[in-house]
């Protein structure tokens, strides 16, 4: 859980913007919500409690 609230922040940072399609295309990494979404899938598969703030 903790994963996702990095990749949270780092969305919340960047104000949100999606980036371009050109950087898309280029880019070795999935975007910052779909890690997210991942990471958290995974964190509640694995039976791990969401921490609470």
């Amino acid at each position: 859980w903790y994963m996702a609230s990095a990749f949270g922040k780092l969305q919340s940072l960047s104000g949100g913007a999606k980036s371009s399609k050109t950087s898309q295309l280029f880019s070795s990494h999935p975007d910052t919500e779909k890690r997210m979404a991942v990471v958290s899938e995974r964190a509640e598969k694995d039976g791990f409690t969401k921490p609470t703030k």
